[in-house]
């Protein structure tokens, strides 16, 4: 159901929602306002006044022969209708405009003569104009409903939106994709951060106007694999307003954070958090020019927790954190309108002491992030019929990050070798838990992503026809410079019975910088064809273009028929009053390709690993001291070199997502819409980088071998191709020279007769007329998940009172999580592991699958000494996630995890799904949540107010578990005794008090 929180009220004549009207003259920045004026037996009244007013600008409308009228390009928020014609009663109406949506209504006048009869009462009704789902609200709505201060906790209201589960992140998982397959959009602008897909910009609630969170049925000028977050600041008027805050969450009242022997999550730590803040606006020149402007300063502050399992202690955190925003409101004429909007972010997130769970390694870390977003928006209303949109702008996401510890960091793959205490005393307990010691690890000291953005909406109204064509394209850029901490990291190696096994040395670097260029063009007709019928048919067409560090594009897309994104959706007003709407709808969605794979594989990524066997290395694990005795190395592997500018597949296609959706919303007298919605969307065509291999895991295509100093060789690796798994079977090798070594022609491993290093005569394989591979059985299923879901709602607001509930029954199942993997961590997009070999492909449940979701959340204003007092709660309950089982393949075959088996080609030591199957081992627990929220508004005179307030978070401290651990076997193979148990727990309860002034 589309579900829209706001408030008719009518004081002249019956206003009822309009049949009959199209109107799309909105976008992300603005709403629209269409109806009809009738006399009082429906007869169209032409040539009556139509003035729509707000508290910055007023608009005129005269009514034609239908009687009809529109009005677009209108800011959100408060407007007032008031429509005047000789012979009638004058009728005025408060509405209220919402972003990206059309406000339908209906005017019947009665005879100057005729008695006036006041009404008296609220109502809501449901949009007829559109097949989009999901939830679009005012943050007025939602000011007694407990929530997080960052506009990303808004999203969790919409039905079915859950938690994406990926570790230390808040974007949400909608309709079946991952946490980083959204659109986050803000006054027009696009602020997904491009490198691995989540969520770029944090932005204060008390900044924000209203959002719009879409879960389904995009309309073309949009496309996101999961859902669309777009939100609106607020802008100044002709009144001066503004407020200043403080809220505290005390930590001497919070709950304690659970930990276990084996997970101390980062993210439960108890911290107490300062936010102050302040926000005005106002006119500059009355009816001309508003100004908007706000600060919100906050401090969290984490001491020192318990110590972890060898007795090392955290130290304090602190994270500083500054917001600031400005919005400039011109109307040049009534007609035209100028926006300016920036948006500055500043963060330092001081760590200096942070332990891992066993070990004594500083993990601490000082992180300097900054963003910057800067926008214009035009909106030209050219004539009744015809609206211009057009918007630019510019993106800036800025992370430094630098480790307190800057040695090397250590790691020991076996607990037998752990120095626990007095003496070397080992822990027998914590066998096959690594150990850590030395500097942070592998990390970026520089992370940055630039965008330059143009986007230009017309909407055309011909007849019954509306029709809106617009084009957009974002360019980014994204620069990482990266190493591990001390040049390199070493593994102490050690086998299943605890013995010294050698010293591995890896050394990781990059420094480089990417381009994505994304061109959309979109068109779509609204057309009403009659008796409360509405049909919408359009497509969209968008060209990716990812380009290397040489800026050479490396992989396009740009083929029109298979880029093609058709949009197609009716929408049917039953009884042609606005009440009753049968809606459905037919999309394709496809993938922004995070520029992750482009920094990864791209850009002359350095990984190296320095093996050395116990006869060129020693080991005292009473001291956890180790020595190289030999410098030459038993073996170098090389895993950047064969994967580096890895060949692409032929006829690659892009990740889509096909949805279909089919609803029926209901208004009742009362005020109450209910509503439910049925969705499925698949997704098909994943991208992934895949080593092909024979039955025996012998790599078809094994990378270049080279001859180092002491003719220590390299390679074994075997060389990815990237590629639609299951879709194809031919490649061609970037660059074309490593042919010969693919051959086993190469000049540094002269084998002979098309043998390469795993006896594969390449020959059989290679077409040297077209310089393709072709491989017959890549031992790959074809990829993909499915979706499911269906939803209940029911809502209803009024002046004092809030109401939302809403049921989802969902199913996700597949053998492909999405473009980032929250199973195992990782974030960079279209080269997880998931299908780097094909034993780690697995079929099941996903992680993100969610079979019940409950959300209620509602809010009461009741009279109270002489100001308002104001409850809110809001429920979440929600089904366990699915739990799997990962080791070194020995499950598939019917053998204990960790005894060692012929199913982990790649090496990887816990990647192989049990049985390959996914999400048969039970779920985590269902989770249960209450937040409570009350406020007191008291007035001072007239203008004033002051509002105290508390909120308790998760009320019951329910505190269940949110994951387990889901590898049965390190990564050396060896059966880790930490499967099953929980690695991250619901947050407990917590308080949070603030103080707000209004002026």
């Amino acid at each position: 159901m589309n579900r829209v929180l706001s408030r008719l009220g009518f004081t002249a004549a019956a206003i009822v929602a309009g049949g009959g009207i199209v109107a799309h003259a909105q976008t992300a920045t603005t709403g629209a306002v269409s109806g009809i004026v009738t006399d009082k037996g429906g007869a169209p009244l032409s040539g009556a006044t139509v003035r729509l007013s707000s508290s910055q600008t007023s608009r005129t409308y005269i009514t034609g022969t239908d009687g009809s009228f529109r009005m677009g390009l209108l800011n959100p928020g408060a407007w007032t209708v008031e429509v005047t014609k000789g012979g009638f009663q004058k009728i005025t109406q408060n509405i209220s405009v919402l972003v990206n949506q059309t406000q339908p209504v209906t005017f019947k006048m009665a005879g100057e003569a005729a008695t006036v009869v006041e009404v008296l009462g609220t109502t809501t009704t449901v949009d007829t104009t559109t097949t989009q789902t999901g939830l679009t609200t005012s943050m007025d709505t939602l000011s007694a409903i407990p929530k997080g201060r960052d506009m990303s906790s808004i999203a969790f209201l919409a039905p079915g939106v859950v938690a994406g589960g990926f570790a230390g992140r808040n974007d949400p998982s909608i309709g079946g994709g991952s946490g980083a397959e959204n659109a986050y959009i803000v006054d027009g602008l696009s602020t997904t951060n491009s490198s691995r897909g989540f969520q770029g910009t944090q932005l204060v609630t008390d900044f924000i106007d209203q959002v719009e969170i879409q879960t389904g049925g995009f309309k073309p000028e949009f496309s996101a694999l999961g859902g669309v977050f777009n939100a609106v600041t607020k802008s100044g008027t002709n009144e001066i307003k503004g407020s200043t805050w403080l809220t505290w969450d005390a930590i001497g009242i919070q709950a304690v954070a659970k930990k276990s022997q084996y997970a101390k999550p980062v993210t439960q730590n108890v911290n107490s958090r300062y936010d102050v803040g302040a926000e005005i606006g106002g006119p500059i020149l009355k009816d001309k020019l508003f100004f908007f402007a706000g600060v919100d300063a906050n401090i969290t502050e984490s001491p020192s927790g318990d110590p972890n399992n060898t007795g090392q202690r955290d130290g304090d955190r602190k994270i500083n954190a500054l917001q600031a925003l400005a919005k400039i409101n011109w109307y040049i004429t009534q007609d035209h309108q100028l926006t300016f909007a920036a948006n500055i972010n500043d963060t330092k997130d001081d760590y200096p002491v942070r332990r891992p769970v066993n070990g004594d390694g500083n993990t601490g870390y000082t992180d300097k992030n900054t963003v910057q977003n800067f926008v214009i928006n035009y909106d030209w209303t050219i004539s009744p019929a015809l609206f211009f949109s057009a918007k630019l702008g510019s993106t800036e996401f800025k992370d430094d990050y630098a480790p307190a510890d800057s040695t090397h960091i250590a790691v020991t793959d076996n607990m037998y070798f752990q120095p626990g205490g007095p003496g070397g005393a080992t822990r027998p307990d914590l066998a096959g838990q690594a150990f850590r010691s030395g500097g942070g690890g592998y990390n970026p000291t520089l992370d940055k992503v630039a965008t330059t953005q143009f986007r230009a909406d017309l909407s055309w109204f011909l007849g019954t026809h509306n029709m809106k064509f617009g084009v957009s394209q974002v360019e980014s850029k994204y620069t990482e410079v990266a190493s591990t901490s001390g040049g390199e990291r070493v593994t102490i190696r050690a086998t299943a019975a605890g013995a010294f096994n050698g010293v591995d040395r890896q050394f990781l670097s990059t420094n480089a910088t990417v381009k994505a260029i994304f061109t959309a063009f979109y068109a779509q007709d609204t057309w009403d064809v009659g008796n409360g019928l509405k049909l919408m048919y359009g497509a969209r067409y968008e060209i990716q273009d990812q380009r290397d560090l040489h800026d050479k594009s490396f992989m396009k897309f740009s083929n029109f028929n298979d880029q093609l994104q058709p949009r197609l959706g009716f929408t049917y007003d039953v009884n042609q009053d606005g009440k009753t709407k049968v809606s459905g709808s037919y999309a394709r969605y496809f993938e922004s390709i995070p520029q992750r794979m482009a920094i990864r594989v791209y850009a002359n990524e350095v990984y190296l690993r320095y093996r050395y066997s116990t006869a060129r290395s020693t080991y005292n694990p009473a001291t956890g001291a180790y020595a190289i005795t030999n410098p030459t190395p038993s073996s170098i592997t090389d895993f950047a070199t064969p994967f580096s500018f890895d060949p692409i597949a032929e006829n690659i296609k892009l990740p889509q997502r096909n949805e279909y959706t089919l609803g029926l919303d209901h208004t009742f007298a009362s005020g109450w819409t209910a509503g439910v919605h049925a969705k499925y969307r698949e997704l098909k065509n994943p991208m992934e980088d895949m080593v092909f291999t024979d039955n025996a895991g012998n790599p078809y295509d094994e990378g270049p071998t080279l001859s180092y100093s002491g003719g220590v060789p390299t390679g074994g690796a075997g060389a990815a191709v990237i590629g639609n798994p299951g879709a194809f079977q031919q490649w061609r090798p970037n660059p074309a020279s490593m042919t010969l070594y693919l051959l086993g022609l190469g000049a540094a491993n002269p084998n002979g007769y098309g043998i390469n290093n795993y006896g594969i005569n390449m020959l059989q394989y290679y077409n040297p007329a077209t310089g393709l591979f072709t491989v017959q059985n890549t031992g790959f299923t074809k990829a993909g998940n499915k979706y499911a879901s269906v939803d209940f709602t029911l809502d209803k607001k009024t002046d004092r009172d809030v109401f939302s509930f809403s049921y989802t029954w969902s199913r996700l199942e597949g053998n492909y999580e999405g473009v980032v993997s929250s199973s195992n961590g990782q974030a960079d997009g279209n080269i997880t592991a998931s299908f780097d070999y094909y034993p780690y492909v697995g079929y099941g449940l996903l992680p993100n699958d969610r079979t019940h979701v409950v959300k209620l959340f509602a809010s009461h204003r009741f009279d109270f000494f002489g100001g308002d007092l104001n409850v809110g709660a809001n429920w979440t309950y929600q089904s366990g996630t699915p739990v799997s089982l990962f080791d070194d393949g020995s499950t598939s075959e019917g053998n204990a995890p960790g005894s060692g088996s012929s199913l982990d080609i790649g090496g990887y030591g816990n990647a192989v799904p049990a049985h390959g199957q996914l999400g048969q081992y039970g779920r985590t627990p269902a989770l249960n949540n209450v937040d409570l929220h009350l406020d007191w508004t008291y007035k001072i005179g007239k203008k004033y107010k002051l509002i105290p307030s508390v909120d308790m978070f998760n009320a019951f401290n329910t505190r269940y578990a949110t994951g387990v651990f889901e590898q049965a076997t390190d990564q050396s193979g060896t059966a880790a005794v930490n499967y099953g148990q929980a690695n991250n727990w619901q947050i407990g309860r917590r308080y949070r008090f603030g103080l707000k002034f209004q002026f």
